[in-house]
This record gives C-alpha cells, structure tokens and sequence, in this order.
C-alpha cells in the first residue's frame, strides 16, 4: 500500500524498474530523465528477501486455530517439565523448612524463563509457521534443537538466581527429555488432524485475477494446478476492453473492473492478482487502485515483453514470479491481538464509565426532548455502512443522521449540554458498544459519515486514496487526531492530512503504536480546542 512515515508523510522513494518503469500502487509510469512525482510509492523487496509472512497460507479463522492448538500443547508440555522439575523442591521447603539453598522463587523464575525460550526458539526456528504444522519429519530437528536452547537457558538463569547448589545437571536433562518427547508426541498428533483440515481446503487461499487474456490465462492454469486444497479461485475480472467472455480456462468471469471492488467486499477474498499487459496503461492502474483499497494482497504480474524477470526483484506466487504491490494489514496473529485489545479496553471502559454515562442519558432527557441516543450511518471494514452510536448532543429537530452538514464552532443545532459532552468527546462513549459488535476499534482511522464532504466535493472523490482507510476498522480515536487533525474539516488541505495520517497508521500498526494513541488522546481530551 501507500509508504508513509509516522509524521504522515509520503515516502519519496518509489521501487524502479529496469528501461525507467516506476511501480507505484495505483500507478505504473514510464519516467524519463525528469523525475515524476508518484501518487503513492509501494516497497517492493530486495533480492534475496523471503516472502512475507502468510505469502503462502493463510491466517484466517482456520489458520489461527490450527497454530493456537499448537501453541497450546507445547506451553502445556513446558509447564508440566517445568512443575515436575520445581516440585519437589518447592514441596520439601514447604514440608521441612529450612529449604534447600535456592528454592523458592529462584526456581520459579529460572523455569518461567526456560518455558518462554523454549516457545521463542520454537518460533525463530519457524515451527509455528502453518505450512509446517501438518509435515511432522521437517519439525522433529528443530523441536530437539528448540528444547536444547532451552535446557541451557535454564541452567544459566539456575546458576544465577539460585547463588549456590541448584539443579544437578541431570534433572535438567530429564526435562529436556521430558519437554523434547512431549513435543514431539503433541505435535505428531496435531500433524494428522492438522493434515486433514489442509486436504479440505481450510487453509486454501481464496484468490481473484484480473485479466482474460493470455497472460491470465496462464496463472490461471498454474493456480488450478495447485489444487482447490491450495488455492480457491474465486473468478475473473475483466479490464475494460471490449466484450469479456463467459469463462476463461473453466472460470466465470464475474464482471468488469468497475465491479471487482464490490466483490471483494461482498465476499472473502485473501488475493487479487492483476495480470494484465502493462501497455494496457489506464486499465492496469485501475485494477491496482480498485484492489490497493480493499484489505487483501494484491500482486502483480511483471509483463515479459516490457520488463525482463531478472531486471526486477520478485516474490513467488504459485510458482510464478510476482510483485507483491500491496499487503493486507492486520492478519493472523496481529488481527487476533488487536481484537483482544479492543475487547480488553471496551470491556474495561464500560464497566468504569458505567455510572458516568447513566447520569449523562439522565442529563439528556432531563435537559432536552428527544431520544438519548444518536445513530448515524458510516463507512465502516471494507467500505461497509455500519451504524454508530453516540449521545444526542443535537436538538432533536435539528440533527443530521446524514452528516452531510458539517459541525461548525459554536454550531447553533448542537445543546448547551451537546457542547459540554462534546467538548471532553464524552458523546462518543456508547461507540464501545459498537466495538464490542466488532464493528469499530479502539484505535484506528475515524469513521465518516456515508454523506460527509470537503466543501461540496464528497470526501471519496476528493482524495483518490481515501477508500484504502477502510481497510481496518474505523477507531474512537486514531492517529490524526492525537496529531492534532481534529475538528472542522473544511478545506482539501486538511482532509488529504488526515488521510495521510490514517495511512500510516495502517502502514506502521502494532501494539506499542495503539497503546500510544491511548495514552495520548488521554492527555489531550481535556485541553483539545479543537473539539467541538
């Protein structure tokens, strides 16, 4: 997707091609000596570099339960070693005190430590990558080497901790029998069930192309050559010359380019491969630009006749050679902790906030005629309309469910108490309920109004990338606004800062970013002059 720096900047440097070609996402330019100035820059990797994580398998629902089971068994194994190493000696300084020198917390935290490694160096040694979960022979090496690792962890943080004495050196290599053997037996177990989940299809990519020509047709037969287990093609999209046919190698063509990214929010889709000619020029960028918005990855397919395979760095999809022009933020395990995050915090917020927005929905209906709350339909995951949830901060007769009329400073339709809950953003605290649907996050880019614009222009058509921010769930608060972009949006200069700001953070999320954004907007709720 786009490249921008945390201050929501556009990174100026763009991937190039052999013969002046400029891959950019939404745009391939031919540049001459005069550098063109791309709409936005796309990193494409450097030789040698591996394909991303979940470049060949997905994390989806099944994907994550499948390492999560895993995980499990493994932490279960550690932990049963670790207990039956710490036990006896626990237990003895329990039954006969004085205890034996280093018992007692020493002992607890060498294992604890023992334990993480012995998941960490799993990991590094890619055992929990999902494409190895279900071939037992290629784990056997690396669970010996992991549990090695973590045996001799165990020994320097022992001698460390427990000062003198500690664990002989052959109770330590019973664990490490322990924790080698019951690794292997969990995971050879899981290896069955997990292969047969894999043979119907649970971990199969589901996968669009864009092309009905020759060059489409081509990774057409190869992904079918890998098998409906592998890889699901979900149809073809034509680009916009002439008639399209009914079906190219055995597959539908479900429609035009116009119609491709209203599939791709209807239905799920993992990838879209765009394998048009690149001569094809305003066709070529409108399949990236349509698919670039949307959160799915999208690759590219170099054409041969113009670039040479080796005068560019490449990923491998299905066995071809392939740009991988942009990737779905959020997947897997990332998508799963900020999910938990977002559950964590609203729960958290509404059981605090609780009494508070009581007496607020009292202070409303006490205050004013009208209902307590105010619904308002906005673009929400993949374009979607969602209805958000807010205190009516409005008179009840003045209120715009459209939010095609902006707020304005001192804004005559809004209430005296309206003002005071707006001012300290308190109207915004039922959106927990949204994000407890799923339909919202804590943190992430602000959810717009269906029918919200800059001027006369709606937002969607002012700012070409604007679609790609709603490829994570609209937040509470995001970015922009701890950056001080909040308020009126009343010229194109701000409205296209904000949508750089959103795109960075999809660009650059995790976890320490979020807690970040919390911990800012709390500072800032208080003395923002610019809520209103």
């Amino acid at each position: 997707m786009a490249a921008f720096d945390m201050n929501g900047r556009r990174s100026n440097a763009s991937p190039r091609l052999e013969g002046g070609t400029t891959v950019v996402c939404g745009q391939i330019q031919k540049t001459t000596g005069k550098e063109e100035r791309a709409t936005s820059s796309v990193s494409v990797p450097a030789p040698g570099d591996q394909a991303p994580p979940g470049a060949d398998g997905p994390l989806r629902s099944a994907g994550l339960a499948a390492q999560a089971l895993v995980l499990a068994g493994d932490l279960i194994v550690l932990s049963l070693a670790s207990a039956a190493l710490v036990g006896p000696k626990v237990a003895w300084s329990i039954i006969a005190p004085p205890a034996p020198a280093g018992a007692g917390a020493g002992e607890a935290a060498a294992v604890a430590a023992a334990a993480m490694a012995g998941l960490y160096a799993f990991k590094l040694l890619g055992l929990y990558r999902l494409e190895r979960l279900d071939r037992f022979a290629d784990q056997i090496v690396a669970l010996l080497l992991g549990s090695g690792v973590a045996a001799v962890l165990l020994l320097a943080v022992d001698r460390w901790l427990a000062r003198s004495g500690g664990w002989p050196g052959d109770r330590v290599a019973v664990w490490f029998v322990m924790v080698a053997l019951g690794t292997l037996l969990v995971r050879r177990m899981w290896a069955q069930e997990i292969a047969g989940w894999r043979r119907a299809g649970r971990f199969a990519r589901r996968v669009a192309v864009v092309g009905t020509g020759e060059a489409g047709g081509g990774v057409l037969d190869r992904l079918a050559a890998r098998g409906p287990a592998a890889i699901q093609i979900v149809g073809v999209f034509a680009d916009g010359t002439g008639t399209p046919p009914a079906a190219v190698r055995g597959q539908p063509v479900l429609g035009s380019l116009d119609e491709l990214p209203r599939h791709l929010r209807e239905h799920s889709v993992d990838d879209v491969i765009v394998a048009l000619p690149w001569a094809s020029g305003p066709d070529l960028r409108a399949a990236i630009e349509a698919a670039c918005r949307l959160p799915v990855d999208v690759w590219l397919l170099p054409d041969p006749r113009d670039v040479p395979f080796g005068a560019v760095a490449t990923l491998r999809f299905a066995g071809l050679p392939m740009l991988h022009v942009a990737r779905r933020p959020l997947v897997g395990w990332n998508a799963a902790a900020k999910r938990a995050e977002d559950l964590l915090l609203a729960g958290g917020l509404l059981l605090l906030t609780a009494p508070l927005m009581a007496l607020i929905a009292l202070a409303i209906v006490l205050t004013d005629r009208g209902p307590v709350f105010f619904k308002q339909e906005r673009f929400g995951f993949k374009n979607r309309i969602i209805r958000v949830w807010k205190f009516r901060t409005m008179y009840a007769d003045r209120s715009d469910p459209s939010g095609g009329l902006r707020t304005v400073r001192d804004d005559p339709r809004v209430t005296p108490l309206g003002r005071w809950l707006r001012r300290f953003s308190l109207d915004e605290l039922p959106q927990l309920f949204n994000v407890l649907r799923g339909e919202m996050s804590v943190v992430g880019p602000r959810a717009h109004a269906v029918a919200m614009r800059v001027g006369h222009v709606p937002y969607d058509q002012l700012i070409a990338e604007y679609a790609a921010r709603h490829r994570v769930l609209p937040g509470m608060t995001g970015w922009a606004q701890v950056n001080g972009l909040r308020g009126e949006i009343d010229t194109p200069e701000k409205a296209r800062r904000r949508v750089e700001y959103d795109l960075a953070y999809i660009d650059n999320w995790s976890m320490l970013l979020d807690l970040n954004i919390i911990a800012r907007t709390a500072m800032i709720i208080f003395k923002d002059e610019n809520a209103y």
